[in-house]
């Protein structure tokens, strides 16, 4: 990348803050949410799920728009790293389709304690796997940027 050289180290910067983000929520939300009552939890979550979302939205966000760009510039310019941007985005785009299609609506119904209330551990459970998937998603999204920025180095 000529002018742009900046985006593949903003791209690696922004995914790894998004991954630290995950991994509060992985390490230490889950772990507090699923040791706590379904009733509790409900409390929690629908008083502190804005300000998780407000946090983490742009953490999301912020990579999925570089990746974009990074891969666009890399298509025109015809670089060899092109293919690895790609797979950048890719992971990037299921990511935000993960969110749309599980973790809005999930999130959603238990900010509003709409789940009914013997279902709470089992839905946690789900969030935790689907969340350790969307965590590994964007730690490959990190390998892809580490191996581009590398590559295009030689």
């Amino acid at each position: 990348m000529k002018k742009d050289s900046y985006l593949p180290i903003l791209s690696l910067i922004t995914h790894s803050l998004f991954v630290g983000g995950c991994s509060v929520i992985l390490f230490v939300l889950v772990p507090f949410w699923q040791k706590i009552t379904a009733e509790e939890f409900l409390v929690w979550f629908s008083s502190n799920s804005k300000s998780v979302g407000l946090t983490m939205l742009p953490l999301e966000a912020i990579p999925l728009l570089i990746s974009i760009s990074t891969y666009i510039i890399a298509y025109k310019q015809k670089l060899n790293t092109k293919n690895l941007w790609f797979y950048n985005l890719l992971c990037n785009v299921v990511i935000l389709i993960m969110f749309f299609l599980y973790f809005m609506p999930a999130n959603t119904a238990m900010a509003s304690k709409t789940i009914p209330i013997e279902h709470v551990a089992q839905e946690l459970k789900r969030w935790e796997l689907l969340h350790i998937l969307r965590t590994l998603l964007a730690i490959l999204s990190i390998l892809f940027c580490g191996i581009a920025i590398k590559k295009a180095q030689k």
